[in-house]
């Protein structure tokens, strides 16, 4: 069975509150090389091998997504760049698991509550964007996230409503719009 990430943890650098990319980077390379070593002698198929350091990984940056504002924004930001470009730290389909898990954990109200505030008030890299809770929903593939993303789209700030028609068409396309 696998070990609990808190017993890596220690050894990942994490500055107190906050992850910087370098440190994200660093962080989740130490932690693929740690389960690369531990499955290393394992007669496992590989495919089993990666699916279980990426959960592991899936695990760890959860619990950085918990940590604070700024590790927020920036995770949300590299896993939607994971997702968008290819593999990064994570397959694409794992880098989507974790955005929807990351949905859960925000909550339907939460996003949309994050999409009702104003722009202005809204966009920094200390605070989840509306972008983010956009491209979040989009990602859920539910009808709740289709709804809520539905009435956003009726905002008065046009880059927003042009974003987010983006997302609708990208994500439920296949609905009458």
């Amino acid at each position: 069975m696998i070990n609990s990430i808190n017993s890596f943890l220690p050894n990942v650098v994490i500055q107190a509150g906050c992850v910087g990319e370098e440190d994200f980077d660093r962080s989740m390379s130490d932690l693929r090389r740690r389960h690369a070593a531990q499955w290393a002698s394992s007669q496992m198929p590989t495919i089993l091998k990666q699916r279980y350091t990426e959960l592991e990984m899936i695990k760890h940056c959860l619990n950085l997504f918990k940590t604070g504002a700024v590790c927020r924004a920036r995770l949300v930001e590299r896993v939607l760049d994971n997702v968008e470009n290819g593999p990064g730290h994570f397959s694409v389909n794992r880098a989507k698991q974790t955005i929807r898990e990351i949905g859960r954990i925000i909550g339907f109200d939460n996003a949309r509550n994050i999409l009702a505030v104003p722009r202005q008030n809204n966009h920094s890299c200390e605070v989840l964007s509306a972008e983010h809770a956009a491209n979040i929903l989009g990602w859920m593939k539910d009808d709740r996230a289709f709804q809520i993303l539905l009435a956003a789209s009726a905002t008065h700030d046009e880059g927003l409503r042009q974003m987010i028609k983006a997302v609708l068409a990208r994500h439920y396309g296949h609905r009458a719009i």
